[in-house]
């Protein structure tokens, strides 16, 4: 039987990549409460990505909805915009996760790339049918964001291999009948 304080870690260390996800978002929210002039970096896309690819099990698909609502309501966005796209971005990478983890870091790198430019497109046309907003400025701003985003991904990466490690290792579950 476990001790109090080893299950107290336990739920801490499985409950970690939802908190850092979650820290994610506020940081959206403290650039936009400051208003921000430059594009600020997708971090909570970095860390869907990461965490959906190397531990899934720690972000449920209910939580990237909510997480999604959280960051729609601190970002000012439309309502089950984010939400939408988190859970897309997570159906794509439960997908091809097996292939893309095989992959060397530069493969897994571009792929990010990729997503969270195309994640940047379809949140331009996705906001700009809501808005009825269809301003140039609002598509640069989106892929300089993207872009910045994935100038940092390595540093976060990094940082998330280090918090994997610190994670235990999950035990298959038993299934009963």
């Amino acid at each position: 039987m476990l001790r109090k304080q080893d299950r107290t870690r336990q739920v801490f260390c499985r409950m970690l990549p939802a908190f850092v996800a979650a820290l994610a978002v506020a940081f959206c929210g403290t650039t936009a409460l400051i208003g921000a002039a430059l594009p600020t970096p997708m971090i909570a896309w970095i860390s869907v990505y990461y965490w959906s690819l190397f531990r899934p099990v720690s972000l449920p698909y209910w939580f990237l909805f909510l997480l999604g609502l959280l960051q729609d309501q601190v970002c000012g966005l439309p309502l089950g915009m984010s939400s939408m796209l988190l859970l897309l971005l997570r159906l794509l990478i439960t997908r091809a996760r097996h292939l893309i983890t095989l992959q060397h870091f530069i493969a897994i790198w571009m792929g990010f790339a990729l997503i969270v430019t195309l994640s940047a497109l379809f949140s331009f046309i996705q906001y700009s049918l809501i808005m009825q907003d269809w301003h140039d400025e609002n598509l640069w701003r989106l892929l300089f964001s993207a872009a910045f985003t994935w100038v940092l991904y390595p540093l976060f990466h990094l940082l998330f291999n280090h918090l994997y490690a610190l994670l235990p290792t999950l035990q298959p579950r038993a299934y009963t009948l």
